[in-house]
C-alpha cells in the first residue's frame, strides 16, 4: 500500500522550510510549512504503528511453532543420549574384566 499525502499550500504568511525525508531507502527533499510537516510526520507515525502491529502478529504466529520444534529437538537429543548411555552401561556390565584390564594397562 503506497501512502499518498495531499496538502494544501497553506497561507501566504506561512514560511516554507526545507524538509528531508528518508523513506524506503530513498531520500526526498521538499519544502513544507510547519502544518504540512506535522501532517507528514503524523502519517509516518501511523504507518509505522501499522507495520509494528503486523510484525508483532507475525512474531506471535512464528514463536509457538519454533517452541514446538525446539521441544521436539530436545526430546530427540535426550533420547539419543539415554540410548548411548544404556549401551555403554550394558557393554561395561557384559565385560567386567575388560574394564579392569584396561585400567591396569594405563597405569
Amino acid at each position: 500500500m503506497e501512502a499518498e499525502l495531499k496538502l494544501s499550500l497553506g497561507g501566504a504568511g506561512e514560511q516554507q522550510k526545507q524538509m528531508t525525508i528518508f523513506y524506503k531507502d530513498r531520500v526526498y527533499v521538499c519544502y513544507a510549512t510547519e502544518n504540512q510537516a506535522k501532517a507528514i510526520i503524523s502519517m509516518a507515525k501511523s504507518e509505522t504503528a501499522e507495520e509494528e502491529l503486523k510484525s508483532a502478529i507475525m512474531r506471535q504466529q512464528v514463536l509457538p511453532q519454533a517452541m514446538v520444534n525446539a521441544r521436539q529437538s530436545m526430546k530427540r537429543s535426550l533420547q539419543r543420549f539415554l540410548q548411548k548411555r544404556r549401551a555403554r552401561l550394558r557393554d561395561a556390565a557384559a565385560c567386567p574384566y575388560a574394564a579392569a584390564a584396561a585400567n591396569l594397562e594405563q597405569k
